[in-house]
């Protein structure tokens, strides 16, 4: 009996160990990945922070450009010189334009940026999440691991002390009231580990 009990013991441990090693190498693999794609998402932010910062300065210039045109302009039609006058609005209209025009490239990058640095702050919490589902799952295993031999051990001697009639009537109420109250740890310990595995199993999918 002893025999059989330390057979069943190892090879729940051995399973235990197994299980536990495949989920967290998953996991590891996942967030392994997961950060690559942090650190190229955040490189990518960071060269289109370069290209803002310089199309800013080539907005400013652009658009001072396009203000000193416009009083050209203005100053053109105050002469009352027609020529003149078409020949700065045309000069404005092509400045005005480009302003315009970089305006919507500035706005386009500042949008490109903003996605990949959300992107990338979304992938962090998807770890943060998937590092917490996998702590509950192993310690669960662990915990149900332990109930389960406890469970059988109590089993074992109380079906042991039967046989030899060891077991007073009082002793006896005990010991079945301990397997009942390990069994149902056991099953709780079961409902538990099965929705912590869905919880885990559902944070990896989202990577």
């Amino acid at each position: 009996m002893k025999s059989k009990l330390k057979i069943t013991v190892l090879f729940l441990l051995i399973s235990f160990f197994y299980s536990n090693a495949q989920d967290a190498k998953t996991t590891v693999e996942l967030i392994q990945s997961s950060k690559e794609k942090i650190t190229e998402l955040n490189a990518e932010a960071a060269k289109i922070g370069e290209a803002i910062e310089l199309k800013k300065q080539d907005l400013i210039i652009k658009d001072s450009q396009a203000k000193q045109l416009a009083i050209q302009t203005s100053e053109a039609k105050k002469l009352k010189d027609k020529v003149k006058t078409e020949d700065a609005k045309r000069v404005q209209k092509t400045a005005d334009q480009e302003v315009s025009y970089i305006k919507k490239e500035l706005k386009n990058l500042q949008k490109s940026q903003k996605e990949k640095l959300k992107e990338a702050k979304q992938l962090a919490k998807s770890n943060n999440s998937i590092e917490k589902a996998q702590k509950n799952v192993t310690k669960t295993k662990a915990k149900l691991l332990k109930a389960d031999n406890n469970l059988k051990k109590t089993t074992t001697q109380y079906e042991k002390n039967m046989l030899n009639k060891k077991l007073t009537l009082e002793k006896e109420i005990k010991a079945k009231s301990k397997i009942l109250k390990l069994d149902t740890q056991v099953k709780e310990l079961k409902l538990e580990l099965k929705k912590n595995e869905l919880i885990l199993q559902t944070e990896q999918l989202k990577f």
